[in-house]
């Protein structure tokens, strides 16, 4: 610090080295984005009768001035320091050894890029008690009074927010919501930072300077745009990155309608959520080969059990019976279970409610269930596809069951696929491990910022064999809280 800052300093708070011993009390109080109109009841209580306030730049001078408490001016701008942070922590300790009721007043909030814990931590370090009042800080001020909310179901359900100040490579999540404070020299490389982390050119943005004052503005923009097109802009800036900028003035959540890539066999399902793009990744057909089941369908009185893990395996199976002029009565007297509420529901279509279902969609969920029947030693039948997973045979051997399982269709990779581009695409839905396969044999990688819909628990254990992003993998459930059209 400069000779002059230190002796202002000491000009100011001459009155710190008095004899008094009576310990005051700190309070950091958050003013909010500017507009006094917003500031919290207890905290305007606290201006009405605090001894001294040190506040911040970008706050209401003239409402300030009206408090009859003395007022230190401490505030940061870029490269313009009126004091380094360490003599604004010693000023409020001095004011607070000489008994006095002292004001800490922040914009914003003061627990947010605001050196509030700095300032906390430093205090209670010399016994001095502190207080939080908190305010609204600019990012959430420039959401309402924009009227764009930072989440949006079907849209972003996270936020994240993030000094600009910084120009290396930034830590930047890829999907939700980004408020970035203290941007406008930054914005470019913010940009630019962006599209290389996987975010699409024309992604919407707002640029919103003085948010709450008498000059305030609203400027609507896209990644790209900021990117190809560098321009000088006005601070305080608060930067708002996400598809929720497209919500602005109302308009309908229906320009936001999301693009799904549905990798299985049934993309149907998904036209309610958003656009789909059907790019089946495998191609399932019945055996062609009899022989080796028909020896099963004409001892399916040597089974106990019969367990279905998909809708698939339920299809195929009751065409193989058909195949030998059989129903589902050739089935009286065996104990039917299901993986899921998918394959009970194609169960039920066949008039078959099984036993038992389980209560997780997974084999382990199935096999836990199995734990509770006293019944090892017993035959149990598993129809399924040629490629099928190992572990619900495997789990059920290991309790002691006699497992058999019987190919019913074939399950590769189509021979027809036109791979399509993944620039476009906010979800990839993943119906079971083949497709998962199938998948990355093609693409190799995915952008950080498609989220991943998985159905089953064996499907996600596939996934996580690839390079991907763990977080951005969702259970199937996670479309219950996305909108609908």
């Amino acid at each position: 610090m400069s000779e002059n800052k230190s002796s202002k300093t000491q000009t100011t708070i001459s009155s710190v080295y008095s004899k008094n011993n009576a310990s005051g009390k700190v309070w950091l109080v958050g003013f909010g984005p500017g507009n006094p109109d917003l500031l919290t009841i207890k905290a305007l209580k606290l201006l009405e009768k605090c001894d001294i306030i040190f506040h911040d730049d970008l706050l209401d001078k003239d409402f300030i001035n009206q408090f009859k408490a003395e007022k230190v001016y401490v505030g940061k701008r870029k490269d313009n320091h009126s004091y380094e942070q360490s003599d604004i922590n010693k000023a409020l300790l001095n004011s607070a050894l000489i008994g006095k009721m002292v004001v800490r007043l922040k914009g914003g909030d003061p627990m947010l890029f605001a050196h509030g814990g700095e300032e906390i931590e430093y205090l209670e370090s010399h016994n001095i008690e502190t207080e939080v009042v908190p305010g609204i800080t600019a990012g959430l001020a420039a959401s309402a009074l924009a009227k764009i909310p930072l989440t949006h179901r079907g849209i972003s359900s996270s936020v994240t927010f993030i000094t600009g100040h910084v120009r290396k490579q930034m830590n930047m999540p890829t999907s939700g919501t980004i408020v970035y404070y203290m941007s406008a020299s930054n914005i470019t490389n913010i940009a630019s930072q962006a599209i290389k982390k996987g975010w699409r050119s024309d992604t919407p943005v707002l640029l919103a300077y003085n948010i709450s004052g008498n000059d305030q503005e609203l400027i609507y923009t896209t990644l790209g745009d900021i990117q190809n097109q560098p321009k000088i802009y006005k601070t305080p800036l608060i930067i708002v990155i996400g598809n929720v900028v497209r919500l602005k003035n109302n308009q309908s959540a229906d320009i936001m309608k999301p693009t799904f890539l549905v990798t299985g066999t049934n993309a149907e399902k998904f036209n309610k959520y958003g656009d789909v793009i059907h790019m089946p990744l495998i191609e399932l057909a019945r055996i062609k080969d009899l022989k080796e089941v028909h020896e099963i369908i004409k001892n399916l009185n040597n089974y106990k059990w019969i367990i279905f893990s998909s809708r698939h395996a339920v299809i195929y199976f009751m065409e193989v019976l058909e195949n030998f002029n059989l129903d589902v009565r050739s089935l009286a007297g065996i104990s039917i279970a299901s993986i899921g509420q998918i394959t009970t529901a194609e169960l039920k279509k066949t008039g078959i409610i099984p036993e038992i279902q389980s209560s997780e969609e997974s084999s382990e969920g199935l096999v836990k269930m199995f734990l509770n029947h006293d019944n090892t030693g017993e035959n149990i039948l598993i129809p399924g596809s040629d490629i099928a997973l190992k572990t619900l045979p495997r789990g059920l051997a290991n309790l002691g069951y006699n497992v058999f399982q019987m190919v019913v269709y074939t399950n590769k990779m189509p021979s027809n696929v036109n791979p399509v581009p993944l620039t476009k695409i906010d979800y990839i839905v993943f119906s079971s491990p083949s497709c998962v396969v199938n998948f990355f044999n093609i693409y190799k990688t995915v952008a950080d910022n498609i989220l991943l819909i998985v159905q089953g628990k064996e499907t996600r254990k596939k996934l996580i064999e690839y390079p991907i992003i763990i977080e951005n993998i969702r259970d199937q459930n996670y479309l219950e809280t996305l909108h609908t059209y």
